[in-house]
């Protein structure tokens, strides 16, 4: 289940960035660091296999 989730919040981020055309604009309108929004997967990747 955690996978869907996973993949939804990424895939709003991924929207979010191409709207905004930048990430840290679209870090900062979904509330998280630029630097997890710049990774691959939003950085949710690492916590995701942690809690798996």
């Amino acid at each position: 289940m955690e996978t869907w989730r996973h993949d939804l919040f990424s895939l709003s981020l991924f929207i979010q960035i191409s709207e905004a055309r930048s990430i840290t604009r679209a870090a900062e309108q979904m509330n998280v660091a630029t630097s997890a929004a710049s990774r691959p997967s939003g950085g949710r990747g690492r916590a995701a296999a942690a809690n798996s």
